[in-house]
């Protein structure tokens, strides 16, 4: 049978072992300063001992009124014990103090026996508000081989390295304990298997590792930082397998007419595909990996760090604002789209289109890449929320007066706004917001025009 305990008025409770049916109360202390709770990992034999492997009373005052961690030193007197650590939690409990009496009863020979009655004296002794409870590994430690000989004191300074007579001479055990044990105090399961970050550093070059963001680009093809010292490629890579797709002769061709060029303008100007593009332009030119000109394709043996007209070439990393709502503009273009055929000179909207080509499977369809999706038109929304442009392939004789704004006056190359500059590029970005927020409201008002003619 279950006994409920009601905190009101009274501090002493009796409960009736045999029956259990008398509602108890007992009374909370006002007044008093919270009280402090330690669950420590051990049994406790001595105070005092407890209290200076946990720091002392200092040491518990400071952890509960910072709310920092406690630690507890096993072997206080050791240097090279490793503490256990409890971070402190709010709780509301409470610290009751309960002493169980006896009740004698008469002996009477002629009555059965009975159960003993006992009576229950419940006190509140205080509300316990924090609590310190210690998960950690309290086993996980490291001794030295000797624990008998002396070791090197604490307070010993090392002005210098010390050599192998020095340490000798000291008297001392030459042990070192890690600077840390485990980045982890709770047991933790652990599968093992390769981290996938690590990747191979170079090309058939075993044991050696790096971390990186993302895995390579595979095919051979060059990549160089923005600060690369040496000589760009001039010749493709010797592992690169040529290939007698009339596609390279045209590529070949694009190369010769500008020297920089993105992959999907690649794509949209040979219409081919992304693995076939991918193939064929390790042969013709090499790529950055940082800098203005990253993710751009550059013809091999050309290096537009030293050629200030390169500047044309370099990408803008433009991202559409929030407040502008380019997915409710296309909702609006496309439901205006069934209803009747835009007007000559109304807003169009950048569609991805698909279709077959004759270097493909007889049925298979391919994803053609839009000119929108890297070239900047006005009256047209961006194909993303981010997009990266060419300067030379922004079409807008405003915007290109921005970009050519600076030309006679460049001085170093920069690795991140190249033959341009800051003022430049933060203008530019500023025009193509406003334009594109433009665009969106043009969509939007059509669409409302649309539905009233309707």
């Amino acid at each position: 049978q279950e006994c409920r305990l009601e905190l009101r008025d009274i501090t002493t409770v009796t409960v009736n072992y045999n029956t259990m049916s008398e509602l108890s109360e007992c009374v909370i202390p006002h007044g008093q300063n919270p009280l402090v709770c330690i669950e420590l990992p051990c049994v406790v034999g001595n105070e005092e001992r407890a209290l200076t492997c946990l720091g002392g009373v200092s040491s518990i005052t400071k952890a509960a009124k910072q709310e920092c961690r406690l630690e507890l030193r096993f072997r206080p007197e050791d240097s090279l014990c490793k503490p256990v650590f409890a971070k402190p939690e709010k709780v509301t409990n409470l610290v009751f103090k309960i002493r169980k009496r006896r009740i004698k009863q008469s002996s009477d020979m002629n009555q059965p026996t009975a159960q003993p009655l006992f009576e229950y004296d419940v006190h509140v002794l205080g509300i316990v508000d924090t609590q310190f409870e210690f998960t950690g590994l309290a086993d996980f430690q490291v001794l030295p081989p000797d624990l008998t000989s002396a070791m090197i004191p604490s307070c010993f300074q090392i002005s210098k390295p010390l050599d192998e007579a020095a340490v000798r001479s000291l008297g001392c055990v030459s042990f070192l304990p890690p600077c840390t044990l485990s980045r982890f105090d709770k047991p933790m399961n652990y599968s093992f298997r390769l981290d996938p970050r690590l990747e191979a550093a170079g090309i058939e070059k075993a044991g050696e590792l790096s971390v990186a963001a993302r895995w390579r680009r595979t095919g051979f093809a060059y990549g160089i930082p923005f600060d690369y010292k040496g000589s760009v490629p001039d010749k493709p890579h010797p592992d690169v397998q040529d290939t007698s797709n009339p596609k390279l002769k045209l590529m070949r061709k694009l190369f010769e007419e500008r020297p920089i060029w993105s992959r999907p303008s690649i794509q949209a100007k040979l219409k081919v595909t992304h693995s076939l593009a991918k193939s064929l332009l390790p042969l013709v030119s090499y790529h950055f990996t940082s800098g203005p000109w990253k993710t751009l394709w550059v013809k091999l043996g050309y290096d537009p760090r030293i050629h200030p007209e390169a500047k044309q070439y370099q990408c803008l990393d433009y991202r559409v604002p929030k407040e502008v709502d380019i997915v409710e503009a296309l909702n609006h273009w496309r439901l205006g789209l069934r209803r009747h055929k835009p007007s000559k000179g109304s807003t169009t909207y950048s569609t991805k289109v698909v279709q077959s080509t004759a270097g493909s499977e007889e049925g298979e369809e391919i994803d053609v890449v839009d000119e929108t999706t890297y070239s900047f038109t006005p009256d047209v929304l961006p194909s993303q929320r981010q997009v990266f442009y060419q300067l030379c392939d922004i079409h807008d004789h405003k915007l290109q007066e921005i970009i050519h704004s600076s030309d006679g006056k460049e001085g170093k190359c920069d690795e991140i706004y190249g033959w341009s500059d800051k003022i430049t590029y933060d203008r530019l970005r500023r025009s193509l917001n406003e334009m594109t927020k433009k665009t969106a409201d043009k969509i939007k008002n059509e669409a409302v025009a649309g539905d009233r003619q309707l």
